[in-house]
């Protein structure tokens, strides 16, 4: 992998990389829930899994893209088969948390739900069709 293919990845992953940060920063404005209502205490183990998930798909498009040749055309190594697995739990647990959570961590949660597929399958295909 050249740096040219990892500066690709790293700057297409930014964009579901600063809904994450937007709500860590959410999430540490908010600061310790003390109210009894489990919908705005379920939004923070959803950051966490959103993190994994994150950081499983980015080291996976990583690894995986070529700027000088077809990417992705082979089958992923075994490891990565269950990575990429446990990455798909990660960001369903993430997005069933932004469905039942409440509060101002729920928006940011919910935007990189929605972008951080629609970002990979664009990596993919900048890799695979070259």
């Amino acid at each position: 992998m050249g740096l040219k293919g990892v500066l690709f990845v790293t700057f297409a992953m930014g964009i579901p990389g600063i809904c994450l940060i937007y709500g860590w920063r959410v999430r540490g404005q908010v600061g310790t829930v003390t109210v009894a209502d489990w919908r705005l205490k379920v939004l923070t183990p959803g950051l966490w899994f959103a993190t994994l998930s994150q950081l499983l798909v980015s080291g996976f498009l990583i690894q995986g893209f070529r700027s000088e040749e077809q990417s992705f055309a082979e089958p992923a190594p075994f490891p990565w088969d269950l990575l990429n697995w446990v990455s798909v739990l990660a960001w369903c647990a993430a997005f069933v948390t932004t469905a039942l959570g409440k509060g101002r961590l729920r928006l940011p949660l919910f935007l990189w739900a929605l972008s951080i597929p629609l970002v990979a399958w664009i990596v993919i295909l900048m890799g695979y069709d070259y």
